[in-house]
């Protein structure tokens, strides 16, 4: 067993590295279903505008 820091800076330090990790991970979720979003509307753009181009409806 580790031994424990009296003045509680571990337990403060790894509050820290917590909060931070919980942070980044909210930044690349973001940035995850911006880009998802993205490139969906892309994809669904192309689509109706081959169908129109092509007429294949």
């Amino acid at each position: 067993m580790l031994p424990r820091n009296l003045n509680g800076a571990d337990e403060e330090a790894a509050k820290r590295r917590a909060e931070y990790q919980a942070q980044k991970t909210r930044n690349t979720s973001l940035k995850r279903t911006l880009i998802t979003v993205a490139v969906t509307v892309v994809v669904i753009f192309l689509a109706v505008y081959a169908i129109d181009y092509f007429g294949i409806l």
